[in-house]
Protein backbone atom coordinates (compact mmCIF):
# COMPACT_ATOMS: atom_id res chain seq x y z
CA UNK A 1 0.00 0.00 0.00
CA UNK A 2 2.90 2.36 0.79
CA UNK A 3 4.35 1.74 -2.65
CA UNK A 4 1.08 2.77 -4.31
CA UNK A 5 0.96 6.00 -2.27
CA UNK A 6 4.55 6.86 -3.27
CA UNK A 7 3.79 6.10 -6.91
CA UNK A 8 0.75 8.41 -6.91
CA UNK A 9 2.79 11.17 -5.19
CA UNK A 10 5.58 10.90 -7.78
CA UNK A 11 3.09 11.00 -10.67
CA UNK A 12 1.40 14.09 -9.23
CA UNK A 13 4.78 15.76 -8.66
CA UNK A 14 5.88 15.04 -12.23
CA UNK A 15 2.60 16.46 -13.54
CA UNK A 16 3.07 19.67 -11.55
CA UNK A 17 6.67 20.00 -12.74
CA UNK A 18 5.64 19.43 -16.35
CA UNK A 19 2.98 22.13 -16.21
CA UNK A 20 5.26 24.67 -14.49
CA UNK A 21 8.39 24.07 -16.56
CA UNK A 22 6.91 23.31 -19.97
CA UNK A 23 8.73 25.31 -22.68
CA UNK A 24 6.65 28.19 -23.94
CA UNK A 25 5.95 28.58 -27.64
CA UNK A 26 8.22 31.01 -29.46
CA UNK A 27 6.78 34.45 -30.00
CA UNK A 28 7.60 37.13 -32.49
CA UNK A 29 9.58 40.18 -31.28
CA UNK A 30 6.47 42.33 -30.93
CA UNK A 31 4.55 39.62 -29.07
CA UNK A 32 7.43 39.08 -26.65
CA UNK A 33 7.44 42.74 -25.63
CA UNK A 34 3.66 42.93 -25.16
CA UNK A 35 1.65 41.57 -22.24
CA UNK A 36 -0.39 38.48 -23.20
CA UNK A 37 -3.68 40.38 -22.93
CA UNK A 38 -2.65 43.32 -25.14
CA UNK A 39 -4.84 44.12 -28.13
CA UNK A 40 -3.57 44.05 -31.70
CA UNK A 41 -3.69 47.85 -31.91
CA UNK A 42 -1.25 48.18 -29.01
CA UNK A 43 1.06 45.68 -30.74
CA UNK A 44 1.19 47.96 -33.77
CA UNK A 45 1.78 50.95 -31.48
CA UNK A 46 4.65 49.14 -29.72
CA UNK A 47 6.24 48.29 -33.06
CA UNK A 48 6.20 51.94 -34.07
CA UNK A 49 7.67 52.98 -30.70
CA UNK A 50 10.46 50.42 -31.07
CA UNK A 51 11.30 51.95 -34.45
CA UNK A 52 12.31 55.20 -32.70
CA UNK A 53 16.09 55.43 -32.38
CA UNK A 54 17.72 55.62 -28.96
CA UNK A 55 19.51 58.99 -29.02
CA UNK A 56 22.07 59.84 -26.34
CA UNK A 57 24.30 62.89 -25.88
CA UNK A 58 27.69 62.10 -24.33
CA UNK A 59 30.13 64.81 -23.24
CA UNK A 60 33.75 63.87 -22.59
CA UNK A 61 36.15 66.21 -20.81
CA UNK A 62 39.73 65.51 -19.74
CA UNK A 63 39.35 61.85 -20.73
CA UNK A 64 36.23 61.26 -18.62
CA UNK A 65 32.53 61.00 -19.35
CA UNK A 66 30.89 64.01 -17.66
CA UNK A 67 27.43 63.94 -19.25
CA UNK A 68 25.43 60.91 -20.29
CA UNK A 69 25.06 57.40 -18.93
CA UNK A 70 28.19 55.36 -18.31
CA UNK A 71 26.13 52.22 -18.98
CA UNK A 72 23.91 52.51 -22.05
CA UNK A 73 21.09 49.94 -21.99
CA UNK A 74 19.20 49.08 -25.19
CA UNK A 75 17.34 46.14 -26.72
CA UNK A 76 18.56 43.98 -29.57
CA UNK A 77 17.52 45.54 -32.87
CA UNK A 78 17.35 49.10 -31.50
CA UNK A 79 18.80 51.84 -33.65
CA UNK A 80 21.31 53.72 -31.46
CA UNK A 81 22.55 57.25 -32.10
CA UNK A 82 25.38 58.60 -29.94
CA UNK A 83 26.10 62.33 -30.25
CA UNK A 84 29.55 62.91 -28.81
CA UNK A 85 31.44 66.04 -27.85
CA UNK A 86 34.99 65.92 -26.54
CA UNK A 87 37.38 68.67 -25.43
CA UNK A 88 40.42 66.98 -27.03
CA UNK A 89 41.04 65.23 -30.34
CA UNK A 90 40.71 61.46 -30.02
CA UNK A 91 38.70 58.54 -31.34
CA UNK A 92 35.85 56.73 -29.62
CA UNK A 93 36.00 52.95 -30.05
CA UNK A 94 33.00 50.70 -29.32
CA UNK A 95 34.40 47.23 -28.64
CA UNK A 96 32.55 44.17 -29.93
CA UNK A 97 30.97 46.19 -32.71
CA UNK A 98 34.41 47.46 -33.74
CA UNK A 99 33.04 50.93 -34.48
CA UNK A 100 35.17 54.08 -34.41
CA UNK A 101 34.31 57.75 -34.62
CA UNK A 102 36.77 60.64 -34.73
CA UNK A 103 36.34 63.23 -32.00
CA UNK A 104 37.57 66.81 -32.02
CA UNK A 105 37.25 69.87 -29.84
CA UNK A 106 34.24 72.08 -30.54
CA UNK A 107 32.74 69.41 -32.83
CA UNK A 108 29.83 67.03 -32.36
CA UNK A 109 30.51 63.58 -33.75
CA UNK A 110 27.73 61.07 -34.39
CA UNK A 111 27.97 57.31 -34.12
CA UNK A 112 24.86 55.54 -35.42
CA UNK A 113 24.39 51.77 -35.52
CA UNK A 114 21.89 48.95 -35.07
CA UNK A 115 22.34 47.01 -31.83
CA UNK A 116 22.31 43.55 -33.41
CA UNK A 117 24.68 41.76 -31.03
CA UNK A 118 23.59 41.10 -27.45
CA UNK A 119 26.00 41.42 -24.56
CA UNK A 120 28.09 44.04 -22.80
CA UNK A 121 30.53 46.08 -24.88
CA UNK A 122 32.96 48.64 -23.51
CA UNK A 123 33.58 51.97 -25.17
CA UNK A 124 36.76 53.98 -24.78
CA UNK A 125 38.82 56.87 -25.98
CA UNK A 126 41.05 54.94 -28.34
CA UNK A 127 44.24 57.03 -28.29
CA UNK A 128 44.06 57.94 -24.60
CA UNK A 129 43.09 54.32 -23.77
CA UNK A 130 40.55 55.70 -21.29
CA UNK A 131 37.59 53.43 -20.63
CA UNK A 132 34.41 55.54 -20.56
CA UNK A 133 31.57 53.08 -20.08
CA UNK A 134 29.67 50.17 -21.59
CA UNK A 135 26.84 49.39 -23.97
CA UNK A 136 24.52 46.64 -22.73
CA UNK A 137 22.31 45.07 -25.42
CA UNK A 138 19.52 42.89 -24.07
CA UNK A 139 17.59 40.35 -26.17
CA UNK A 140 14.03 41.27 -27.15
Amino acid sequence: MKFLAYLVAVIVLLGVLLVNFKPKAEMSETQASEPPTAAASSTARAASVAAEPVVLDLVIQRGRLVTGPAVIQVRQGDEVVLRLTCDTPDELHLHGYNLHVTLGPDKTATLQFNAKQTGRFGYELHHAKAELGALEVYPR
